[in-house]
C-alpha cells in the first residue's frame, strides 16, 4: 500500500482535506484498485502499544485498584479537551441576538439604525462561517477519537484472550466476547461526539439568561427555570429507562452468544442431519425471548 499523504500534508491541507484530492480525482476518472488505497493512519498496533504503556504505568503506580479510565485519559485527554473547546464556542448563542437586531433595523421606528444592520448582517455571516469552520472538524475529531479508543480496546482484549489459559476460556463464551467487541465498544464512536454537551448546554443556558436579562429583566429567570425543569424531567426519564436498557443489553448479549454457538456447531448439525431439531430449538428460543 502507498504511504498516506496526510503524514506530509500541511495544517491547512489536513483541516480542509485537500490531501484527498489526488485519490478523489483519480476515482472520478477511473476505477480505483487496491494499490491505490493508502496505509491506515490509526494502526491498531500503535494505538494498543500506547494504551498498554499507560496501563502498565497505572498498574506499576501501586494503587489498590488500577483504573482503565485513567489510562485512557492519559492517552487521549488532550485531543478530547481541544475538540471540546472548539465544539463549545458561543457563537450559537450570539446568532439569534444579531438576527433579532437585523430584523428590528427594518422597523420604521429604528430607521436611523438601519445602517448598522449591514454591519450586523456582515457579522452574522462571519459567525456562520466561524461555526462552520470550528464545528465540523470538532465533530469529526471526536468521532475519530472514539474510533481510536475502540481500536485500542479491541487490540487489548484480543491480546488478553490470547494469553488466557484453556481453563479460563472454558468459562467465557465466544458470544460474550463478540458482544463486548461489537455492541458495547461501538458506543465510543457515538458517545464521545455528545460528551461535551454535558458542560456546553449549561453554559449556553447561562449565556442566554444573561442576554435575555437586557430585554425582560427578572423574567429571564422564568425561562431558565423552565429549561432546568425540562432537564430534571429528562434525567428522571433516563433513570426510569435504565433498567430497560440493562435488560436490553443482557438480551443482546444472550442473542449474540447463541448465534455464535450455532455458527460454531453448524458443521456438526449438517453432518449428523440435525436440521429439524435445530430448527425446533431456535423456534423455542425465539418464543421464549419474545415472551420476555
Amino acid at each position: 500500500m502507498q504511504r498516506s499523504p496526510v503524514e506530509d500534508a500541511s495544517c491547512l491541507s489536513k483541516y480542509f482535506f485537500w490531501w484527498t484530492n489526488p485519490v478523489m480525482s483519480k476515482g472520478f476518472k477511473e476505477k480505483l484498485r487496491p494499490s491505490d488505497v493508502y496505509q491506515a493512519q490509526d494502526a491498531a498496533d500503535i494505538l494498543a502499544e500506547r494504551l498498554e504503556k499507560e496501563w502498565d504505568r497505572e498498574v506499576a503506580s501501586g494503587k489498590k485498584k488500577p483504573s482503565l479510565l485513567r489510562a485512557l485519559a492519559r492517552c487521549f485527554i488532550r485531543p478530547f479537551l481541544l475538540f471540546g473547546f472548539l465544539l463549545g464556542e458561543a457563537t450559537k448563542t450570539v446568532q439569534p441576538q444579531l438576527l433579532g437586531r437585523i430584523i428590528a433595523s427594518f422597523d420604521p421606528v429604528h430607521e436611523p439604525e438601519r445602517v448598522n444592520g449591514y454591519f450586523l448582517a456582515f457579522g452574522l455571516g462571519l459567525l456562520f462561517t466561524a461555526r462552520f469552520l470550528l464545528l465540523q472538524p470538532a465533530m469529526f475529531g471526536l468521532h475519530r477519537l472514539g474510533m481510536q479508543i475502540r481500536i485500542a480496546l479491541f487490540s487489548i482484549i484480543y491480546k488478553k484472550t490470547l494469553k488466557l489459559s484453556s481453563r479460563v476460556l472454558d468459562k467465557i463464551s465466544t458470544g460474550q466476547l463478540v458482544s463486548l467487541m461489537s455492541a458495547n465498544l461501538g458506543k465510543f464512536d457515538q458517545s464521545l461526539g455528545m460528551a461535551h454537551f454535558v458542560w456546553i448546554s449549561p453554559l449556553h443556558c447561562i449565556l442566554c439568561t444573561g442576554l435575555s436579562w437586557e430585554l425582560i429583566d427578572v423574567n429571564s429567570f422564568g425561562a431558565l427555570a423552565a429549561i432546568s425543569l425540562l432537564g430534571v424531567f429528562q434525567a428522571f426519564l433516563s433513570h426510569k429507562m435504565g433498567p430497560y436498557k440493562a435488560q436490553k443489553v443482557l438480551l443482546t448479549n444472550k442473542r449474540l452468544a447463541l448465534t455464535s454457538e450455532i455458527m460454531e456447531n453448524l458443521h456438526s448439525v449438517k453432518a449428523y442431519g440435525w436440521e429439524e431439531i435445530m430448527e425446533t430449538l431456535i423456534k423455542n428460543i425465539r418464543q421464549s425471548v419474545s415472551r420476555q
